[in-house]
């Protein structure tokens, strides 16, 4: 830890029992079981612990019960560009209670939804809507807060123990840095209009690289993380966090789907994000160039 820093210390322990229905035409999955749950922080040197809110200062035990489900009835014909023709969607709940503490219980509850819309215009597929939209909400009592801002994508280990690119982020908005905002009430929505331009569908001579298809995205996004104003500051909001303003960016990406040696299939993306709202408040660039791996959603 680097000294003037913060940290926040996660272990956790569970045992899920998950159900899995699929049909020809759907997808359902729901998912049901328990956690324990142990958080502390930390500063270095140590002494900065104190000038931080009392919240901070005890490391927590928090058994949990958490539940999910999920439905889907999208199409993926073999040479499409996305997921086409069909809706998605899910919902995740927790119930934590703080061990030894009275009246500590927290719930958390995250949902969303995706859909998708297949166009019949020229290209080797069909151009596709897809929309997306999240929503969060925990209580003040809870030890996190949902973070919003950032790219979403997958992480890919490239060698062992090295990663590249970025984080699966619920309300991530391409664009503002990551976790510009912070709260405990989120969302996120987005547009994109995903259109096909080439699938080469093959190698480079000698170079274990193969590029499958490419395809380009044009994007709207907005998201926010917030504490409501109603909400104390001494507890997990901080005064940064009361009432924070919305974001929204626009932007266009390029997507490879490829491969290296035919083993690890990746989604390559490379785009650039304008900042429309908000820019200098939450320090936000003219414009943010990026790249990385895997689906926006």
């Amino acid at each position: 830890m680097a000294p003037g820093s913060f940290a926040e210390r996660q272990r956790i322990v569970s045992l899920q029992t998950t159900f899995i229905r699929p049909r020809f035409r759907n997808y359902t999955i729901a998912s049901i079981g328990g956690a324990l749950e142990n958080l502390g922080y930390s500063t270095q040197p140590d002494t900065l612990l104190g000038y931080l809110s009392a919240f901070y200062g005890t490391a927590r035990n928090y058994p949990a019960i958490i539940a999910s489900a999920g439905w889907s009835n999208t199409q993926r014909p073999a040479l499409s560009i996305s997921p086409e023709d069909g809706i998605s969607a899910s919902i995740n709940a927790r119930q934590r209670w703080e061990r030894g503490a009275s009246g500590g219980s927290t719930r958390r509850v995250i949902g969303s939804a995706l859909a998708y819309k297949s166009l019949d215009l020229p290209g080797f597929a069909h151009h596709v809507l897809a929309l997306r939209a999240v929503g969060g909400i925990t209580d003040e009592r809870s030890p996190d807060r949902f973070n919003a801002g950032g790219i979403s994508g997958t992480q890919l280990e490239v060698f062992p123990g090295y990663t590249v690119g970025e984080q699966r982020r619920p309300f991530g908005v391409r664009g503002y840095p990551v976790r510009a905002e912070s709260g405990i009430r989120a969302y996120s929505a987005a547009a994109e209009y995903r259109a096909p331009l080439f699938a080469p569908s093959k190698g480079f001579r000698f170079i274990p690289v193969f590029v499958d298809r490419a395809s380009l995205t044009l994007f709207g996004e907005t998201g926010r993380a917030w504490c409501p104003s109603t909400v104390a500051t001494g507890g997990i909001c901080r005064p940064a966090d009361i009432d924070s303003p919305v974001m929204a960016s626009a932007g266009v990406e390029l997507n490879v789907d490829t491969g290296v040696q035919l083993d690890f299939p990746a989604n390559l993306r490379a785009g650039v994000a304008f900042p429309l709202m908000n820019r200098e408040r939450l320090s936000a660039s003219t414009a943010q160039a990026y790249v990385t791996f895997g689906a926006s959603f």
